[in-house]
């Protein structure tokens, strides 16, 4: 039986998400609005592109993480179900003058999100029950990626029929693409990083953030931390030796030495074996090493993003 991996590595693995729920933005003014707002440029958003980007605080912290992409004349930011409503209240209060609305998608949907170096191929089979939004970013698993809007509550069915469609396609479970996530390089809002952290503690300035685009909330603190400074913290993936059992949440991760650096924030295992994790470590302490210790087994240190080697 092929593995959901080989098909993230070799095809595209299509994933049914309905934890995802739809802001519908509206108005002349939306672009320009949003562009204030979010961590990313929009521009390629109006060319049917998906962009990842993030909500900050005027503290530089981060509030939600997002997909924005184009819809008819709307256009749609994707975020966690449970949050939709927080982060749609949160960004209406910074509607002032401007000619747009922000509201929360009402008619019953759900995504299918398929990644791998043939994503692009799975928004072209898509089949009438859903739209396809957007023909791929680079920038959601460090891969290409395909987002898709479904009709309707069930978005299983959708992601097994275009699965079906090509044998360099495969279908997972909504739990089973989470339980990979952290092999397949995607920390978590809300798990590995969230409203007490910087952008730059998870790497998601090199994801999530443009630095050409004109002024958001937050960005002066991102400006200053980027270029005058680093974060205390870091978010790091850790790999343990395949017979070890994995960590709980929240174990302790130390140096070599023996030297406390931090704890994990999520746990895993990978197809072959091995337990993987995200933690959050002190970056003075790890930043030039390259092993720790994690429930007193050793770890190696992988980069946060991207598909493990």
């Amino acid at each position: 039986m092929t593995s959901a991996l080989h098909f993230a590595k070799n095809g595209a693995l299509i994933a049914p998400r309905n934890d995802l729920k739809a802001l519908v933005v509206t108005g002349p003014d939306r672009i320009a609005w949003l562009m204030g707002m979010l961590t990313c440029d929009l521009a390629p958003v109006e060319q049917n592109r998906a962009v990842y980007g993030l909500v900050l605080d005027k503290q530089g912290k981060v509030l939600a993480d997002l997909i924005a992409l184009q819809h008819d004349e709307r256009l749609l930011l994707v975020v966690d179900r449970e949050d939709a409503t927080g982060i749609q209240e949160h960004l209406d209060h910074f509607l002032i003058m401007e000619d747009a609305e922000i509201e929360v998608l009402a008619s019953p949907h759900s995504f299918v999100l398929a990644v791998g170096p043939r994503a692009a191929e799975v928004g072209t089979a898509a089949p009438s029950v859903a739209r396809v939004l957007a023909a791929r970013s680079g920038h959601l698993h460090g891969s290409d990626a395909v987002i898709i809007l479904v009709d309707g509550e069930k978005p299983e069915p959708v992601a097994e029929a275009l699965a079906a469609q090509d044998d360099g396609f495969g279908a997972t479970s909504n739990d089973q693409f989470d339980a990979l996530r952290i092999e397949l390089g995607l920390p978590k809002f809300g798990v590995d990083f969230g409203p007490t952290s910087y952008p730059m503690e998870a790497g998601l300035d090199e994801h999530a953030i443009s630095f050409s685009k004109g002024c958001y909330v937050g960005q002066e603190v991102v400006v200053k931390l980027r270029s005058r400074g680093k974060p205390v913290r870091v978010l790091r993936r850790i790999v343990l030796a395949p017979d070890a059992a994995p960590p709980p949440v929240g174990a302790v991760v130390s140096l070599t030495s023996g030297k406390e650096a931090g704890k994990v924030t999520s746990v895993g295992k990978s197809e072959t074996g091995e337990p993987v994790a995200y933690a959050l470590l002190r970056r003075a302490d790890v930043e030039s090493v390259e092993h720790v210790v994690v429930e007193g087994g050793a770890a190696r240190l992988a980069p946060v993003w991207g598909l493990l080697g």
